[in-house]
C-alpha cells in the first residue's frame, strides 16, 4: 500500500487491486483493515486504476493501518484474523 506522508490533496493513495473488495455489480468497494486482531470492513471510494493498483480517494489511510492484501475474499466484517506475513 502506497500512502502519501503529506496532507496535500494531490497525493494519491494507491493499493494493490488484490486488497480491494467489491460487491457483485462492482458498485460498492471496501478494504479489510485489521484492528485488534479483527478484520474490519472499511467502505472506500476509488479513483483511477491501472493493471495492478487502484487509487483510494477516501477515506485517508494511515501509514500505521494494517490492510489485508491476500485472503480477504468473502471474509466477513469482525472476523478474527491472525497475521502470518506482515510486509
Amino acid at each position: 500500500v502506497l500512502i502519501p506522508k503529506s496532507n496535500n490533496e494531490k497525493c494519491n493513495q494507491m493499493i494493490p487491486k488484490s486488497a480491494l473488495q467489491s460487491d457483485e455489480t462492482m458498485q460498492r468497494f471496501w478494504i479489510m483493515k485489521v484492528v485488534r486482531n479483527k478484520a474490519i470492513k472499511i467502505p472506500v471510494t476509488i479513483g483511477r486504476s491501472n493493471q495492478g493498483e487502484v487509487e483510494i480517494v477516501s477515506p485517508r489511510i494511515s501509514t500505521s493501518d494494517v490492510i489485508i492484501n491476500n485472503g480477504a475474499y468473502a471474509l466477513p466484517d469482525q472476523a478474527s484474523v491472525k497475521i502470518v506475513n506482515k510486509q
